[in-house]
């Protein structure tokens, strides 16, 4: 192989290089650098679950650099978590127009408008995100939800389906859709079928404590109640039962210990159910 000549450096062309890496930055070029950095920082800070704190930074920085789809959407996310829907919808909006071809922001789209229930928005957005995602679990699932929301039950059964499909496919498949499958499986009273994606699901994550509260369902629907009492105190084992759905799981527990005749615990149940779960 031949090398080609070395080049020699004078020094009048040292201190040409040294005088371009001494140029000072313009304005503008200084506020992208610093924009970059407090995006990170606001990055790091949302990993580290301080979502207040990671929304103050990334607004820093989207006010030195409005151009950074990435802290926009990063921004959505703050919002969302903190419950300001309307500045959620519009940092999610406006990632969108920054990366029409970011699927994510689509999708955090898209379930923004699904909390909200702008449904038709919904479907509209997970169409953008499906199109550039035609494989990711998540699309699918959201729209099996809201096609269940809207009545349209054998099209969010075939939504079901392709979400399992593509989660199986996942390096780290999600309980997620055999999840909402099952407990739309057992609303159309097709139990087996309920239980096997409903079992499925708490295998990928048994720490969801809904995942046994519709297997505790479905087991008193069959008239299993020591089954559907198993599931439920697995529940509670697993994960801290939330405020707003404390009335419907304790309800269906007290029942279930009035029909074994336990009736002590069964109001025990009662008094929680009156306390929110607490």
């Amino acid at each position: 192989m031949t090398f080609p000549a070395r080049r020699r450096i004078t020094p009048a062309g040292c201190l040409l290089a040294l005088a371009w890496s001494a140029w000072p930055l313009s304005g503008a070029e200084t506020d992208i650098r610093k924009a970059d950095d407090l995006f990170r920082q606001g990055a790091k800070l949302f990993e580290l679950r301080r979502t207040a704190e990671a929304a103050g930074v990334l607004q820093e920085s989207l006010a030195l650099n409005p151009n950074q789809p990435a802290a926009m959407k990063l921004l959505g996310l703050c919002h969302q978590l903190a419950g300001r829907n309307e500045e959620a919808e519009k940092a999610f909006l406006a990632a969108t127009r920054l990366n029409p071809k970011d699927s994510d922001a689509w999708y955090f789209l898209a379930r923004q408008y699904y909390s909200a229930n702008f449904f038709d928005k919904t479907l509209d957005a997970l169409r953008r995100a499906e199109a550039l995602a035609p494989g990711d679990h998540r699309i699918h699932t959201y729209a099996g939800l809201t096609l269940e929301a809207t009545g349209d039950l054998d099209a969010a059964v075939a939504a079901y389906e392709e979400a399992i499909k593509w989660n199986e496919r996942a390096a780290r498949p999600s309980f997620r859709p055999y999840y909402c499958y099952g407990a739309l499986l057992a609303k159309l009273n097709r139990l087996p079928d309920a239980e096997k994606r409903l079992r499925r699901a708490k295998s990928l994550d048994a720490a969801v404590w809904e995942v046994y509260f519709e297997l505790g369902k479905l087991y008193y629907k069959q008239g299993k109640r020591p089954e559907a009492l198993a599931e439920l105190q697995a529940a509670l084992k697993a994960d801290l039962v939330s405020t707003e759905d404390a009335g419907r799981f304790y309800h269906l527990l007290a029942r279930i210990y009035f029909d074994l005749g336990r009736e002590e615990e069964a109001n025990k149940a009662l008094a929680m159910m009156g306390e929110g779960g607490r």
